[in-house]
């Protein structure tokens, strides 16, 4: 690494001190993630400042009519793959049947977008290329052994859609994951599936947020142009442009959040107005409102940010926010000397949130089999000890496995799989860390413990 130009640290100053430190809490701060952090920040601004816009006028996406028309893009080969984006966009995604989250109609899209495909290709279809690739993407999709080469191309995109479409930045981590640089088909596909009121500001900001308000003029001139069919007349009137930098010195407004945990959040803050708020406060406000949905999991995940607050506007969100007939109680963060680091990721919300679990005071029961409970999934999402980068890996897995105990293998199975809650919720909670399952959560003590208290919070609902 020192021979492509990369500058160690005194104190880590090779790439086995590197993976030590990460292996081994240090006494201090730990040296070699601080150091992994500051130059992940470095490449995300070395990124912005070299991105470059498209082009308004090069025409990779046309529509007339409200269709798509023409698109042209460098991960499209040939007339046929075009043609395929174009009968995928005008005629399978505006189906109502996939409308939602893509993990509920998963396997129905793959199907529907292979049938289509067949259409398009007619012919030519048995020999292709298209057939063999999106057999492989159907058989990924229901966790089934495949082989996908995953590269900057059309399947690859439309693979990764329908298996992690869910949440925008699971898709992207996913793409990442996979080695997959260009994101503009699948994000489109993404953004069409999703619609635009549900796409996040981390898609718009960057137009609405670009510096050049000529060129936001002329990419919004272009859309009205291509929707309505004319060319916008704006007379004197200017187009107001909110600037977030201004947004973000409002102590009294936290934006990118549900609204009505937002709601809450805010009128914490707005009745402590002597309370000071940092830079930093507010940003960690932001990403936890964006990243939850619930109050139980906004205070873990603070308390994960921040540890146990005892002063600040923390302290406040927290007494605020929790179940007034429990004390939610956060325990300390581990010992920072105990080894490995890995096993104290994320000790104390799992040992924090169990005590919640105990007691929780809707002590609700679901009188129902979780094999066709259709609010499982539901509760699942309110688990509020799952972290927000599981939670969406393990509502996938469910969706399937509930699926399976339906209709599919273990149904035609009973012989073999007891079908009562108990013995149903042991399976699923060993099938996550499974081997056999390629969608499998990374085992490891701390997520063993996880998942054994994911089983108790399940067996609150559906307790035999």
């Amino acid at each position: 690494m020192t021979e492509l130009g990369v500058v160690f640290p005194s104190k880590v100053n090779s790439v086995e001190n590197i993976i030590q430190s990460l292996k081994h809490a240090t006494d201090g701060n730990n040296y070699a993630l601080d150091w992994l952090n500051g130059e992940e920040q470095k490449l995300t601004q070395s990124e912005q400042r070299s991105r470059t816009p498209l082009q308004v006028f090069a025409e990779e996406v046309v529509m007339v009519d409200i269709s798509l028309s023409k698109i042209n893009n460098s991960c499209l080969r040939d007339d046929n793959e075009r043609a395929l984006v174009r009968a995928w966009c005008n005629e399978v995604f505006v189906l109502k049947e996939y409308n939602g989250k893509v993990s509920t109609f998963a396997e129905s899209l793959s199907d529907e977008v292979t049938r289509k495909a067949k259409v398009v290709y007619g012919d030519s279809w048995e020999e292709s290329y298209s057939k063999s690739v999106l057999n492989q993407m159907r058989r990924y999709v229901r966790a089934q052994e495949s082989n996908i080469s995953w590269q900057d191309d059309l399947f690859s995109s439309i693979t990764a859609v329908i298996a992690k479409g869910s949440d925008w930045e699971q898709l992207r981590k996913f793409m990442q994951s996979k080695m997959i640089s260009d994101y503009k088909i699948a994000f489109a596909f993404f953004g069409e599936l999703n619609g635009f009121a549900n796409l996040t500001r981390d898609f718009t900001d960057v137009l609405f947020a670009h510096k050049d308000r000529n060129y936001v003029a002329s990419v919004y001139k272009e859309i009205y142009g291509q929707l309505h069919g004319e060319d916008p007349s704006l007379g004197n009137e200017n187009i107001i442009l909110v600037d977030n930098r201004a947004r973000s010195n409002d102590k009294d407004s936290i934006y990118n959040a549900n609204d009505s945990l937002r709601a809450k959040v805010e009128a914490i803050i707005k009745a402590h107005p002597k309370t000071s708020l940092s830079e930093k406060d507010k940003e960690i406000i932001n990403r936890t409102l964006n990243t939850v949905q619930d109050e139980l999991s906004f205070i873990a995940m603070i308390c994960k940010e921040v540890g146990n607050p005892k002063s600040g506007i923390f302290k406040y969100i927290k007494k605020e926010l929790k179940p007034k007939k429990e004390e939610t109680k956060i325990e300390k963060p581990i010992d920072k000397k105990r080894t490995p680091m890995e096993a104290s990721l994320f000790g104390h919300i799992i040992n924090g949130m169990s005590k919640l679990l105990e007691s929780d005071s809707t002590d609700r029961k679901a009188s129902n089999s979780i094999i066709n409970d259709t609010n499982a999934v539901k509760i699942l999402n309110s688990c509020p000890i799952l972290p927000y980068d599981l939670k969406a890996q393990i509502v996938d897995i469910f969706i399937d496995f509930q699926r399976s105990y339906q209709s599919g293998y273990y149904f035609e199975h009973q012989n073999q799989y007891k079908r009562n809650n108990s013995d149903v919720i042991d399976h699923f909670i060993k099938f996550c860390l499974s081997k056999k399952n390629n969608r499998a959560i990374k085992w490891s003590p701390e997520n063993s413990k996880l998942m054994d208290e994911l089983k108790k919070y399940l067996m609150k609902f559906y307790a035999n």
